[in-house]
């Protein structure tokens, strides 16, 4: 299913959105659906960034998305884990998550939020918000008129691609997100039984792997530019 120009109006007039549980349908009927011929990852990311789009507008529209939220089967939670355990790929979906998430809650989500939608995976986590400041930005494909009929011609239309750039609220929000990946109970719980119990090792073998994103990724230059722009 092509939700091309639902995303388009989503974003053009996010509050028409709340209307005759549109957001709901698109829920059940696409975002919980099994079947890939009906609804594949494509149509599933466009329903997450349509609920994106709708929580950027009015309060009321936002209570309409954390609403349809509640709707989300655990069928789309497995779902969405699997498709993002994929080696070498961007973990579009965790992302898309993350974004809906932020904006239904006013930004304010925290990093264990993250590492729960993760199921615990801190480098997927570490991933998934560092993409997110990398895009910066969001890109729709948008529909306009290059012609217009007249006389003996048919009016034309193309495909346009639209940058969107992110809200400051959502920058400083992704800021806080890597900020709590220096925290210590971002990897260790209260209890002492489990501090014992934690290897070294693989302590020291995950923050290899953790810091090597950031290094590869630039993260410091980024977060400067972001907080600048």
């Amino acid at each position: 299913v092509d939700l091309t120009t639902l995303v388009t109006m989503s974003r053009a007039s996010p509050d028409s959105f709340v209307e005759e549980n549109v957001l709901h349908r698109l829920v059940t009927n696409l975002l919980n659906e099994q079947n890939t011929k009906k609804s594949d990852k494509d149509t599933k990311l466009d329903v997450l960034n349509i609920l994106a789009n709708v929580a950027a507008g009015s309060k009321s529209s936002v209570a309409e998305v954390r609403t349809a939220l509640q709707g989300v089967n655990e069928w789309f939670d497995e779902y969405m884990a699997k498709e993002e355990l994929t080696p070498g790929q961007e973990p579009e979906m965790y992302k898309a998550m993350v974004l809906l998430l932020a904006r239904c809650w006013e930004y304010k989500i925290k990093t264990e939020d993250v590492l729960e939608l993760t199921q615990g995976n801190r480098k997927i986590a570490l991933c998934t918000v560092v993409g997110l400041l990398e895009d910066g930005e969001t890109y729709s494909t948008e529909l306009r008129q290059r012609q217009k009929p007249g006389l003996g011609k048919m009016g034309q239309w193309e495909h346009e691609l639209v940058c969107h750039k992110y809200e400051k609220p959502l920058l400083l929000q992704i800021c806080r997100l890597l900020r709590g990946f220096t925290h210590p109970g971002t990897y260790f719980e209260s209890s002492t039984e489990e501090l014992a119990l934690y290897s070294v090792e693989k302590f020291s073998q995950e923050m290899d792997t953790l810091l090597e994103i950031t290094m590869r990724s630039t993260l410091v230059e980024k977060l400067s530019m972001a907080l600048y722009d």
